[in-house]
């Protein structure tokens, strides 16, 4: 079994020393509150050097430690492409919580296609993992990004307004946000991989139904929020998503 190091203080590092003790790896974990001049020996020992520091940091501090070889070295970065250093992505949201043992060997990586094979990466691990052209590893990062994020926030502005302005408390939204995310992994999976962007079955409410007076009730409610601009942006999205569909000719123009 290898040795691997483990190099942060965020949460994927933390996450991940949890997942390696879950698993009994023998690894090693430094910081940068740590004494700078044990690294070097902490590297020496691990078969593995993950540096699990943000994006922007990874390639200096690659390059300021010279006895961080390309061969040890792994970044778990879901945007970055370095000749020199691996790269392995896991395609999951860590909070600040820890997760359990089935939810972190369900976590799939992400590789480079044409470099190194998973299995040579991070071979104690059992999880599932993928490969893709690194040249589009910015668009597969921007819709991860869009997906977990931009629908983190837009549930948590509804929960704290629906809260302020009605007096209902947030978790009283939460069967219905599970309802919606239980709606649409069904859907995944019931679709071919090949689906096209037009299948909409799994969406209810005024834009599914081209219900145009709901609608205008609604950016009317909405007016002077921010909240106004994004149901704007995601009719949109909507409206772009389904122009080839011929019952678009029923919808609202705006």
């Amino acid at each position: 079994m290898k040795t691997y190091l483990i190099i942060g203080t965020g949460r994927c590092a933390r996450h991940f020393d949890h997942y390696f003790d879950l698993l009994g790896i023998p690894h090693f974990c430094w910081n940068r509150n740590d004494k700078p001049e044990i690294l070097e020996s902490l590297a020496e020992k691990a078969d593995r050097v993950l540096l699990l520091i943000r994006d922007s940091a990874i390639v200096d501090f690659f390059e300021s430690h010279p006895f961080l070889s390309s061969e040890k070295s792994i970044h778990f970065s879901g945007v970055l492409s370095h000749p020199k250093i691996a790269s392995a992505h896991p395609l999951m949201t860590f909070g600040p919580g820890l997760y359990d043992f089935e939810t972190y060997k369900h976590i799939p990586f992400v590789c480079e296609d044409g470099g190194r094979w998973f299995a040579e990466l991070l071979p104690e691990l059992p999880n599932p993992h993928y490969y893709i052209a690194r040249e589009k590893k910015p668009l597969y990062h921007a819709l991860c990004s869009m997906s977990g994020n931009f629908t983190t926030m837009l549930w948590e502005s509804v929960a704290k307004k629906i809260a302020a302005e009605f007096k209902i408390p947030s978790e009283a939204l939460a069967p219905y946000l599970a309802q919606t995310f239980k709606n649409l992994l069904a859907e995944m999976s019931a679709q071919p991989q090949t689906q096209s962007s037009e299948t909409q079955s799994v969406l209810t409410g005024p834009l599914q139904r081209g219900d145009s007076k709901t609608v205008i009730q609604h950016l009317d409610a909405l007016q002077g929020t921010p909240e106004q601009s994004l149901y704007y942006a995601f009719m949109n999205y909507y409206f772009a998503q389904n122009r080839n569909r011929r019952e678009q000719n029923e919808y609202l123009r705006f």
